[in-house]
């Protein structure tokens, strides 16, 4: 399964290159109009479409609701956008007047959450611009041949609130983790019932049949029963097993569901799509047999819905964790891990515009003590694509007060770079070490002073005296109290 390409969204902004999938013997994709409730089978696929099939649409496609609360992104929707001119399909092809909206898809498994594929949202930055919308699907056609829709309201469109999954993509591609994700909405969804899902390993059997229902290329939903497995995945572990599901870039989350209309696989990758037939393109259609279709097993989700906390003495995790540090002279940190924290409730990127500043994803704290007031210091962090940003202040009443996204200097491309920082008196700072994107990895934070002199912030309440005077001690200057006496202030070898 690891040879097959992962299959990405289709919505009109792309996060990556689309790597589509393709149809096994006929093409069995139907829409909500085509399906029969007198019929058991269709009847189920209709209460799962209507109840818990959800289209993972990009906030700036989605767009805003009207004064009524509907949105009216389908209403005259661009012909060049419909997947017949955008595909340039030839004319013999199904839905060539269908809109193509959404970028992956996605199936509701609990009152505020969601499975997917973990790469079409896989880190903040992607939940942050992320909708998840009910009603896409088309209830039949106008008198011009286009298809027509229910209302999509206010009460149809959830945002991703939290995204939880161990999967991870770096600045190559080449992605880790299991393609799986965990979501969890911004609110409740009222007045629908959830898909349910195996939360323990039920292996498939082989040629078992199986029920798909996603958004193919971005299309509204179409419902595919015609799929059946062809590889259980035994040699995956069974992490993943293949199928002849007819499915397409845009399809995956797609929830695959057994007779039953239990969901037992989130759909993730497959083989090509489109085929050139002399100057218009076609469905690529392969045997049953062929069947290479990727479908992550669901119970590799359990893991994800109760992700285990760190410890709460582990340094690093929050502002009041943070690792402290004596920055009273240049000073480097190793670290192991930035994905150990939640960072700040906010971030002000207009301090570092033009760095490619991200400010979202998981963070490593750091607090800085005994810092020298008035004198620059020059931060750096090093070792992936970081984001670099100082607070001031306490934990309860945090400021932003520098950033950079990757100004820096390092061995490898993107690292961060504070420089000129000058630390007031008597404030606190902490350091917040982060990714691009909410990437995360390991990282080196180095700090240093332009000067090792610097004048003092406060002459009447404090003076400034020199350890080493008269060759007593070699420590560095320190600040000290005027009641303090020098030897007992500075020196730590002779009093």
């Amino acid at each position: 399964l690891t040879s097959v390409a992962p299959v990405y969204g289709t919505g009109t902004r792309q996060l990556t290159s689309v790597a589509p999938k393709v149809v096994y013997g006929d093409d069995d994709r139907r829409d909500w109009h085509e399906l029969d409730s007198s019929d058991s089978d269709d009847a189920l696929a209709l209460g799962l479409l209507e109840n818990s099939i959800m289209a993972h649409i990009f906030r700036s496609d989605l767009g805003s609701p009207d004064s009524d609360g509907v949105y009216r992104m389908l209403d005259d929707y661009p012909d060049s956008f419909r997947l017949g001119p955008s595909r340039n399909l030839c004319p013999n092809q199904k839905f060539l007047q269908h809109p193509r909206l959404s970028y992956c898809s996605a199936t509701l498994v609990g009152n505020s959450h969601v499975i997917t594929a973990a790469h079409c949202v896989w880190n903040q930055m992607l939940c942050d611009d992320a909708a998840f919308v009910f009603n896409y699907y088309v209830t039949g056609y106008d008198d011009n041949g286009n298809p027509t829709f229910p209302a999509i309201t206010r009460n149809e469109v959830f945002f991703c609130k939290s995204v939880s999954t161990n999967y991870r993509e770096d600045s190559s591609g080449y992605s880790s983790g299991t393609d799986i994700a965990y979501i969890t909405l911004d609110r409740a969804v009222p007045g629908r019932t959830p898909a349910t899902y195996h939360k323990t390993l039920v292996r498939t059997t082989p040629r078992q049949k199986l029920l798909m229902i996603g958004f193919p290329d971005g299309l509204p939903a179409k419902v595919e029963a015609g799929g059946k497995v062809t590889d259980i995945g035994a040699d995956t572990g069974f992490e993943s097993f293949l199928a002849s599901t007819d499915a397409f870039g845009g399809n995956s989350g797609s929830g695959v569901f057994d007779e039953d209309g239990t969901m037992i696989g989130v759909l993730v990758r497959g083989a090509t799509d489109y085929v050139q037939s002399g100057g218009c393109t076609v469905v690529n259609e392969l045997p049953n047999s062929d069947g290479g279709e990727g479908i992550i097993y669901v119970d590799r989700v359990v893991s994800l819905t109760n992700p285990v906390p760190p410890p709460s003495s582990s340094p690093g995790r929050s502002c009041e964790a943070a690792l402290s540090i004596d920055a009273s002279s240049a000073f480097s940190v190793d670290i192991a891990d930035t994905s150990l924290g939640v960072g700040p409730s906010s971030y002000d990127a207009s301090l570092c515009l033009d760095t490619a500043f991200g400010g979202a994803g998981p963070v490593f704290w750091i607090k800085l003590d005994g810092v020298r007031p008035g004198n620059e210091l020059d931060l750096t962090t090093c070792g992936f694509d970081t984001d670099l940003s100082v607070f001031e202040g306490s934990c309860s009443s945090l400021s932003m007060a520098a950033c950079d996204g990757d100004s820096g200097s390092c061995s490898v491309d993107y690292g961060s770079s504070i420089d000129d920082f000058v630390p007031k008196a008597d404030t606190q700072y902490y350091i917040v070490v982060g990714g691009y994107g909410g990437e995360s990895g390991a990282a080196t934070l180095t700090g240093t002073y332009s000067s090792t002199d610097p004048e003092p912030p406060n002459p009447t309440s404090k003076r400034y005296v020199e350890c080493g005077r008269r060759n007593r001690c070699s420590e560095e200057p320190k600040w000290a109290d005027v009641d303090e006496k020098h030897e007992v202030r500075c020196c730590a070898d002779e009093r």
